[in-house]
């Protein structure tokens, strides 16, 4: 029994990831981070910002998105200077 559920958690995990791969291939981390810019009150986007956050979660255990958000057209780092 506990067998079957690690292999079902395996399977899970694999489609997860693949989802996520396709995040960079079609600009959903480009959307994700828009609809993030449009939060301006947490209280009325709470279900937004939680969902984004799962989103992330598992889209930055790709390096391809890793590699995909620190691009400097994102704004998504910005130096001490700013």
């Amino acid at each position: 029994m506990l067998h079957h559920i690690i292999l079902a958690e395996e399977e899970d995990s694999e489609t997860v990831y693949r989802m996520a791969s396709v995040l960079q291939q079609c600009g959903g981390i480009d959307v994700m981070l828009k609809r993030l810019g449009y939060i301006h009150n947490y209280h009325r986007g709470k279900q937004l910002v939680s969902v984004l956050l799962k989103l992330f979660h598992f889209c930055l255990k790709l390096k391809v998105n890793r590699v995909e958000l620190i691009k400097t057209e994102n704004n998504t780092i910005r130096s001490e200077e700013e």
